[in-house]
């Protein structure tokens, strides 16, 4: 199984078509926290629990993943087509060439 990459706006109109898709930002907590994609669940690939909480994910689901610039969402996403994950979608370029809404973090103010 090999995962496919795509550019943000096929990224966008693929995910907003799959209703049971997970989407992955695979970037640190902090990365995260400073925007990210709406709907996304943050499971940081430099975290050494990464490898064990993708494995509790069900396989069968469609993944989209990306991270700040597409290179650790690509590592993440050829980990996760490895390990048997039928549908695996990364994005090329990362956030930062997301064309997309972006979730900005709370004022402190």
């Amino acid at each position: 199984m090999q995962h496919h990459d795509f550019d943000a706006e096929t990224f966008e109109r693929k995910l907003a078509q799959e209703e049971s898709a997970l989407l992955i930002d695979v970037r640190t907590p902090q990365e995260y926290e400073a925007g990210h994609i709406p709907g996304a669940v943050n499971i940081n690939m430099y975290d050494p629990a990464f490898s064990a909480r993708v494995q509790e994910l069900d396989k069968n689901r469609p993944v989209y993943l990306y991270c700040r610039s597409g290179s650790r969402s690509y590592v993440a996403a050829e980990l996760l087509a490895r390990i048997g994950f039928r549908s695996v979608f990364n994005l090329r370029r990362g956030i930062v060439g997301w064309t997309g809404p972006i979730t900005q973090p709370a004022s402190s103010a």
